[in-house]
This record gives structure tokens, sequence and C-alpha cells, in this order.
């Protein structure tokens, strides 16, 4: 028996001796071991990130594997002749139309080791079974070319004859056109003019969003590769041949901060500011996180634009700059200078975040932040976008000149002209990637937890021969006292009935 207690009690402290080191190893794990996971992912993401040729960075960054969609929503306007005559612009929105987007990269040239120069090129199909209806439908839209001229007359000294030259055209202030010629582009007797008139800054006689930029070289970018540092791959050393914009006022506003979007910092945090450069906007950009999310499995964060993107410089310090005095609210981004002079603002799509009066310029908007804002999924380690819906929105502000019959009654309203959404999906393979990654980094935080339960527990089945040895203790002690009180009573009992007997009569 005794040798039977003597094992048990050597077991009890086999089990608490590992408990305790189990309790160790969990604070070991807690300390060190998401350390050393980060310390080797960031070691091989940064090697990864490095663009070099041959590598599998660079086919992925040369070709993405990804899957672009492009759906354009046009305004169409209802009331054409009665917002010539002053009354408010009644708009409903045509759409879907979805283009799908082949994203590729040629002339690529390394300068040095860490230097690239390449083309971005992007290439739209139509996918006729995701749109509303064909590439045919004809929409009635705000005539952009009359409106650039009419801008760009008002801006010149002397007195035109515009009556006479648009008479002779035979143009409106609005016209139908398919959704082809609107994307594709058409000819436009006022284009021709330009082309005629400025041969150096008008290259062709039609207007369209797409002509000459659908599967083109139009713009060239030079970047650094991430040889020497890779937390700079992907930023941009110049566009176009430039260092450095020349539309805004400030340097800051002139700085091509960030890269192109193919790069984003790995071990993202809530408190990043992700920086990108686009070329269509001339000017970089910043998003903010908004909130976590799981896509397919995945863990991320949500980045969006910020709801005071395009707010003045009152509200927003970062846009000083690109106003000058241009600009007409909150919530719409001037591009004239960009463009030429013309007056085309970018916003979010029917008006999210902007000023009211924009909103109560024209009938048939509603904004929702569900339908509308931008937002981009990144998973947090690799910084990788595993999907997202970028949105804006095109408008173009037409003022009242009463000299110019066409617009001579107009309100001046900024009209909104369409609005896109472009979403983007990784390849499946490249998913399965991000999961397992995501699932190692969940096994990460959640072992040390479990390893701490099972120390915990160790500990707690060594105490069950101390918890014996009370419990035997205290039966002991009640043992003693209940046989103590039980003697003591029966003494009582004697030393009564003896005292009895001994005071009782004799009888004689």
């Amino acid at each position: 028996m005794g040798s039977f207690k003597k094992t048990n009690s050597k077991c009890f402290k086999s089990i608490l001796t590992i408990g305790i080191l189990v309790i160790l190893v969990s604070i070991g794990a807690f300390i060190y071991g998401e350390a050393f996971f980060i310390k080797r992912v960031t070691k091989e993401l940064y090697e990864a990130m490095v663009i070099k040729p041959n590598s599998t960075r660079f086919g992925f960054w040369s070709r993405p594997p990804v899957k672009v969609f492009r759906k354009y929503y046009f305004f169409n306007v209802e009331n054409p002749e009665e917002v010539i005559l002053g009354a408010k612009p009644n708009l409903t929105e045509h759409g879907p139309y979805v283009y799908s987007q082949i994203l590729e990269k040629r002339n690529i040239e390394f300068l040095d080791q860490m230097t690239v120069k390449y083309s971005p090129v992007v290439t739209l199909h139509y996918e006729p079974e995701l749109s509303v209806g064909p590439e045919n439908d004809v929409v009635t839209i705000l005539n952009v070319p009359l409106v650039s001229t009419i801008d760009k007359i008002t801006k010149m000294p002397g007195n035109l004859p515009a009556n006479i030259l648009f008479g002779y055209f035979e143009t409106n202030l609005f016209i139908s056109r398919s959704v082809q010629d609107i994307i594709s582009g058409y000819y436009d007797p006022l284009m021709h003019l330009a082309k005629e008139t400025y041969p150096d800054k008008v290259k062709d006689d039609k207007f369209g969003l797409l002509l000459e930029k659908n599967g083109t070289e139009w713009q060239e970018f030079i970047i650094k590769t991430g040889a020497d540092d890779p937390k700079l791959a992907g930023n941009i050393l110049s566009w176009n041949g430039k260092k450095k914009l020349d539309f805004w006022t400030t340097d800051k506003a002139n700085e091509m901060r960030g890269s192109d979007g193919s790069f984003n910092p790995i071990f993202l945090t809530r408190e990043h500011k992700l920086v990108n450069f686009n070329s269509e906007l001339c000017r970089s950009y910043t998003m903010t996180y908004l909130k976590d999310n799981n896509v397919d499995g995945i863990d991320c964060f949500d980045f969006h634009l910020p709801e005071n993107i395009f707010a003045n410089e009152t509200l927003n310090p970062e846009n000083a700059g690109f106003c000058d005095g241009e600009c007409l609210g909150n919530g719409v981004f001037n591009l004239s200078r960009c463009l030429d002079g013309v007056s085309s603002f970018i916003s979010q799509p029917h008006f999210l975040n902007a000023d009211l009066k924009f909103l109560e310029g024209v009938n048939g908007l509603n904004p929702d932040k569900n339908k509308h804002d931008f937002i981009l999924h990144f998973e947090p380690i690799s910084g990788t976008s595993i999907g997202g819906k970028a949105r804006l929105q095109v408008n173009f502000y037409v003022s009242q000149n009463k000299n110019i019959d066409l617009v001579k009654h107009i309100e001046s309203v900024l009209f909104p002209f369409f609005w896109f959404e472009e979403s983007v999906e990784l390849q499946p393979i490249i998913k399965d990637k991000l999961y397992i990654l995501s699932i190692i980094n969940k096994c990460i935080k959640i072992i040390p937890f479990m390893i701490l339960l099972i120390g915990l527990l160790c500990i707690f089945c060594s105490m069950f021969p101390l918890f014996g040895k009370y419990l035997n203790k205290r039966r002991r002690r009640s043992f003693k006292k209940y046989k103590l009180a039980a003697q003591q009573s029966s003494a009582s009992i004697l030393e009564t009935v003896s005292f009895k007997q001994s005071s009782s009569p004799i009888n004689i």
C-alpha cells in the first residue's frame, strides 16, 4: 500500500512538472512564435517582391493572374428639350454594360538592376451575357465635344461667332449614340475642327471614352524593382517621361507618390494608408482602413477612399494645390488642368460624399455606400488585393452663357455623364495559397493558448493528491471531534445516573 502511494505521488509530481514546462513553452510561443513567423515570412515575401527577369514575381507582375471586369453605367437624359429651356435634368441610369479586361505590360526593359521601364496595356472585350443589353443600345447623353468647345470659347478673348459655328455644324447640346460609339469612338464635326486647328494636341476627329487607349501603349512608366529595398518595389520614378507632374499648383500635389497599384506593403495594419498613383486622375490618392472582412475564407482588411478624398483643402489639407480657386465644392475633383482645360470633374458615383447641391442639381440620383463606395479587399500578411470594387463617376460642368443660344437658358449644373465599377478577382490557385497563409497565421495565434490550456490542465490534475490529503485531514478531525463529543456525552450520562443514586433516601 505504501509502495502504491509513493508511485502515485511521483506520478502526480511528474504531471505537475510537465504542466509547468508546458506553460513555460506557451509563454515562449506567445513571445517568440509569432515573431519567428513574421521574420520568416517577411524574408520570403521581400525576396518575392523584387522584380527580376524570369522570376515568379515577374510573371505575376507582367501579366497579373486576375479576372477584371469593368461595368459602365450611363446617365440617359429623359428631358433634353426641357433642360435646354431651363428645366432640371431628369436622368435614368442605363447599365451595366460589362467589359472583360486583359492586363499586361509590354516593352519591358530593365534599365539597371534597380529600375525597369514598361508600358501598361489594358484591352477590353464586350461581354453581352453579363450586360443589361447589346452594345448597340442607344442612350441620350451630354454632347461632350460641344460642352468642351463652349468652355474654350467662353475663356477666349473677343467674341467668336459661336452661334454661327454651331448652327453650321447642326450640333445640339444632347445627342443619342450607341454604347459602342460612346466607348470606342464616333465622328464629331467639332472634334474634326479641333484636329485641324490644333493638330499637336488633338490627334483624332472622334470622341470616345477608350479612344486610342483600348489595347494601346499610350503611357510609359519607370519604377523601382525593389532590388535595393523591397519596400520600395513598384514606386514610380517617372510617367510618360515626367518625373513630376506639372498640372497642379504645389510641389506636393505634383508628386507621383506610391506605386501604380501593383504593389502594397506587407503585414498591413489598420493604421496603414495605401498610396497609389493613377494616371487617369493625374494624381496620387490615398486609401484608408474601413473594416475587417472575410472573402472566400481568407481574413482580409477592407480599404476604401475616405469620405474627404475629394474635399477642399479646408477639410482635407492633402488636396491643397489641386484647386487653386477652381473647386466647385466638396466631393468633386476638377480634372480641367489635366485635360487641357475641359471642365471635367471626378466624383464618387451618384455624388456619394459630395455636397448636397450637386445631388439637388439633377433628378434621378440616389447615393448608396453599399453600391457606390470604392472598396478593395487586402490579405494583410502579403498585402495582396484579393478583390473589390473600384468605382468612380465622370461629370462635366455646363454653365449658362447668354451669348450662346444652346446654353443661354440652361441652369448651370455639374452634369453626370457615366460611372464605372471595376471588379478584380484572383485566380483560384492564388486564392488557395493565400487561404493557407491565412490558416497558418490563425494557428500561430491560437496554438499558444491551446498549449497554455494543456499546462493549466496538467497542474490542475497534479493537485488531486493535495486535495485528497486535505479532505482526509478534515475527515480525521471531524472523526476525532465526534469521538470526543461521544465520550464526553457518555461520561455526562454516567455522572447523572451516579448522582441520582447517591441522592435517593434510605429506608429502615
